[in-house]
């Protein structure tokens, strides 16, 4: 049986913070941290947690799904904390 369905085709936008990471990546840090504060990025994922799981129509149902976001959301926190940190050594030896 045969479906006339095409591939679907995701639109993504990058987000130009990133879009040269790879060819000056704390370019990329200072432009976020310049523009965000730490505290403002958690409060933000806090909020994206709250509505995937408040959600009526959530993709984390499940509660072996909803703990898996929560140590996403952990571990994607940690990250942010240690770009925070890479970022202000480099601006330190920037300003010297």
């Amino acid at each position: 049986m045969e479906t006339n369905q095409s591939t679907r085709k995701r639109f993504n936008k990058p987000w130009h913070f990133f879009s040269q990471a790879g060819k000056r990546p704390f370019h990329g840090l200072r432009e976020v941290f310049q523009n965000y504060h730490l505290d403002d990025l958690k409060q933000e994922i806090q909020r994206w947690q709250q509505l995937a799981l408040c959600n009526g129509q959530s993709a984390y149902d499940e509660g072996c799904i909803r703990e898996g976001l929560m140590d996403f959301i952990q571990e994607l926190q940690r990250l942010m904390e240690a770009f925070h940190i890479l970022n202000e050594k480099k601006n330190r030896h920037r300003k010297r």
